[in-house]
């Protein structure tokens, strides 16, 4: 089974129509989202134990930070996208198959913070508006 690192991870913003890198991102988690269940336990039910089906799939999230410039176009893309319309995402891993999902995704939070002792840093928050594609 193979392994590899977490280096060289990236997210694409579409910028103009065209999906862009966005620089200076650090820590990223995806979340995929969860599938959604129903409590269907009824009086008649086979033991005694609960009984559930799947519904829906939940939205999925994502959470990024970035060595923040207020000059890069592609850092004001994110901070003006924030209670805007969806955007198209793709998120990359630099395996060999370069693992990639692709969303349209909400800006849903934009952070700024600047710590006394580290660099300006933005934590942007996404929430995915619909289905996720996978290709391996």
């Amino acid at each position: 089974m193979a392994k590899f690192t977490s280096k060289g991870a990236i997210l694409k913003v579409t910028v103009s129509s065209v999906l862009t890198t966005i620089p200076q991102m650090g820590d990223v988690t995806f979340t995929p989202g969860a599938v959604e269940r129903v409590d269907v336990t009824t009086h008649d039910s086979a033991s005694d134990t609960r009984e559930f089906i799947q519904t829906w799939k939940g939205a999925g999230s994502i959470g990024f930070t970035l060595k923040y410039d207020p000059a890069n176009s592609v850092h004001e893309v994110l901070r003006a996208a924030q209670g805007g319309a969806s955007i198209v995402f793709n998120f990359i891993l630099p395996d060999t198959g370069a693992a990639t999902w692709s969303f349209s995704a909400h800006v849903t939070g934009f952070e700024i913070g600047a710590s006394v002792e580290g660099a300006i840093e933005a934590t942007v928050s996404l929430e995915t508006t619909g289905a996720i594609t996978f290709t391996a």
